[in-house]
């Protein structure tokens, strides 16, 4: 695939750029002195099943070091990450968070996703290491661990807006296709779950395991359930035969509601644009909001060829948060980060979407609200990112862009099973 080949490319790249933009600095291990070198870690599947997810946390870290590096560095220093590949196992992702932290002196982790962290989670509670996880899993809902931080949305909050999308377009029937994956059955559950106290009625769930050449009997199945739409999270490789089947027996006549993942520039040329323009509306967070995308994608554009792929939004977020907190703390003190990861995420403060001036409002002691690529930054009690949804659809070249919101209070509407009254 083209990301997996351009990834490898630019990840052994960076190994070599990196260090070189960072000239003579020190490698900070947690003092992180004028003009050190940071490392923050980027841990996620980069090879195996689930590289395409891995391709966007990498993508988006790196693009976010670039332009942090680029615009004025980091405690006067220059910032490090670090790839590591944990192949979405977590018997494989045990050493690698070892060697990260052991090895690498991380100072922050962005990653991994919702299969590997419980297995790290009490490595990186007891190495104080502040960390942005990537990854939808409902468990992380009420977490209480102060060290952890989810800047993507919960699959909780995605498939109620997916729900709610379904509900205000005048959906009353729907199937749930899925991918194997248990971050996919958590979601279709939610979006069951609020679907139906909606108002709304599932007619078929099918369940399909990733890499096979052809899906049709699954799709007959839905296609004679009748539904007006059809919710969907699955991956790109999966989606190419799948939705290649549902040209050829109904001819795309059934609407598709997808999630994030959906959204990606992986996902799209999978199925072709053509086909994401007539059947395809992806769900994902907020970016209507404020500037958050033009920096990102400056960037990214630098360095990568194409739309960004789905998830690199939340990642160079992730990496622009754990900066600015570490910018604000003034130090790599793991209890100086997390406890300033609300002062620079939280309004209320100045809205700040680039690294110069985030930096710039930082060092005149200015409170400041991070407005990013993934929408504007803000945190619940439980760590938990908030905000409201857009819906995206492609055109014949694969470009997106928003068409509808779910706004906050259609999300609490559907919280409460009020929205289809």
């Amino acid at each position: 695939m083209r990301h997996q080949r351009r990834r490898w490319v630019w990840a052994a790249a960076a190994a070599l750029f990196i260090p070189l933009v960072a000239a003579c600095g020190q490698t900070s291990g947690g003092s992180g002195g004028a003009g050190a070198t940071i490392n923050i870690g980027v841990e996620g599947p980069m090879t195996g099943q689930y590289a395409d997810v891995g391709a966007g946390f990498w993508d988006g870290a790196y693009a976010a070091a670039r332009e942090i590096n680029a615009e004025g560095g980091l405690l006067g220093g220059k910032l490090n990450v670090i790839q590591a590949d944990d192949v979405s196992d977590p018997s494989d992702a045990i050493p690698v968070i070892n060697n990260l932290i052991d090895v690498d002196h991380i100072v922050a982790l962005d990653g991994p996703n919702s299969t590997v962290l419980p297995a790290i989670e009490p490595i990186l509670d007891a190495a104080k290491i502040p960390t942005m996880f990537q990854g939808g899993s409902t468990h992380f809902d009420s977490n209480t661990d102060q060290w952890v931080w989810r800047p993507s949305p919960s699959d909780s909050q995605l498939g109620v807006a997916m729900a709610a999308y379904a509900i205000s377009k005048g959906y009353k029937k729907a199937a749930l296709l899925l991918i194997s994956a248990s971050s996919a059955q958590t979601l279709g559950g939610v979006i069951k779950s609020t679907y139906q106290k909606n108002g709304g009625t599932i007619v078929d769930t099918e369940t399909i395991q990733p890499g096979e050449t052809s899906y049709r009997s699954e799709v007959q199945s839905i296609i004679s359930a009748q539904p007006d739409v059809i919710f969907t999270q699955v991956d790109a490789i999966s989606a190419a035969p799948l939705f290649t089947d549902f040209a050829q027996l109904d001819n795309l006549a059934i609407p598709f509601i997808g999630s994030d993942l959906t959204a990606g520039s992986d996902f799209i040329k999978a199925i072709t644009p053509a086909i994401a323009q007539k059947a395809l509306v992806s769900i994902q967070g907020s970016t209507s909001a404020g500037p958050g995308t033009p920096p990102f994608v400056k960037y990214y554009d630098q360095v990568y060829s194409g739309a960004p792929v789905s998830g690199a939004n939340y990642s160079y977020d992730a990496v622009m948060e754990l900066a600015m907190a570490i910018e604000k703390a003034g130090s790599t003190d793991p209890a100086k980060i997390v406890a300033a990861i609300p002062e620079v995420s939280n309004p209320p403060g100045t809205d700040v979407s680039d690294w110069a001036t985030a930096l710039a409002a930082i060092k005149a002691g200015t409170k400041v609200h991070f407005v990013g690529a993934g929408g504007p930054a803000g945190y619940n009690s439980n760590h938990n990112s908030v905000g409201t949804f857009d819906a995206f659809q492609s055109n014949a070249t694969g470009a997106l862009s928003v068409i509808g919101t779910v706004t906050a209070p259609q999300m609490l509407a559907a919280n409460n099973g009020t929205l289809g009254s």
